[in-house]
């Protein structure tokens, strides 16, 4: 069986198409889990209705309901306890999955029974659910020591919303990082590779459309989240050095440096004048692999 679990939070927009998405599964053997952080609006109730009407296709389906805000990756984990199967899909409450995502998964799985961590490729919708780009996974198939390096590298090549892992895994890595609340991706590719779990790459598999929409948090440059990001990256920046990535490593001590001590004294301006400039060897560096 596999587990769905989708995390909400004033999710009232776009939650109805995002669960029809999870009905529409060319793959039966689903168990749905909403957990809710909280919500304001009328979110909760959205989900109890379509949930009255649509329980039976699935194995079984249940609302978790946070009692206080407490963000992404404790909404995540509330899920996780409330679900049963040796799969996890997870997906926020604005994605959806495309009609063969958790098929195509499953197959990769069975076919590769070593591998734990499955991603694939993904589609990018706007606001109205309109497909304007998809993008193929580039990111290498290899042991999980090169793919830490290439991840430290190039953070940007993982949509972490194709992620499709076996529940002890998750488990065995401490599920979704608290330490981290308002990011779920980062802290767990972190924690996966780290851990020595290899990702499964399937590069021309579209199984998730990804909504981009300029006012949710991971579009808007949310403070909470930035800040988390920040303070995820130094506290991984041990293995930039490990693998001599040192000025990765040194954005990291800077970043995290200004978002400590947050001022406008002239050691604050040198410090953000040495990270600008690492800035752009770090640029040169990615315009040199480009054209290459």
């Amino acid at each position: 069986m596999v587990s769905v679990i989708i995390a909400t939070y004033n999710s009232s927009k776009y939650i109805i198409e995002t669960l029809n998405s999870v009905k529409k599964q060319t793959y039966s053997d689903i168990e749905l889990i909403i957990s809710d952080d909280c919500s304001t609006d009328n979110t909760v109730d959205i989900c109890f209705n379509w949930l009255d009407c649509n329980r039976d296709r699935f194995v079984s389906a249940n609302i978790s309901v946070m009692p206080e805000n407490k963000g992404i990756a404790f909404n995540y984990n509330n899920a996780l306890r409330h679900s049963n199967g040796e799969w996890i899909k997870y997906l926020d409450s604005d994605d959806l999955l495309l009609p063969n995502c958790i098929q195509d998964n499953i197959d990769a799985a069975t076919n590769n029974p070593t591998i734990n961590v499955w991603l694939s490729a993904w589609e990018l919708i706007d606001k109205n659910g309109h497909l304007y780009d998809r993008q193929p996974n580039t990111f290498p198939m290899m042991s999980a020591r090169k793919q830490l390096k290439s991840y430290l590298k190039h953070i940007q090549d993982l949509h972490s919303n194709t992620f499709f892992i076996r529940r002890n895994t998750l488990e065995m890595i401490g599920g979704f990082d608290e330490r981290f609340p308002m990011t779920q991706d980062i802290p767990l590719v972190y924690n996966l590779l780290i851990s020595g779990n290899r990702l499964g790459i399937m590069p021309d598999k579209y199984t998730v459309a990804f909504r981009y929409v300029p006012t949710s948090v991971s579009r808007r440059g949310d403070e909470r989240m930035n800040n988390d990001i920040a303070e995820c990256r130094w506290y991984y920046s041990r293995y930039f050095l490990r693998y001599g990535l040192v000025h990765y490593w040194y954005n990291a001590q800077v970043n995290h440096w200004l978002r400590k001590h947050r001022c406008d004294g002239i050691i604050y301006k040198i410090m953000g004048y040495f990270l600008r400039c690492f800035d752009i060897v770090n640029i040169r560096t990615k315009l040199k692999m480009r054209f290459k």
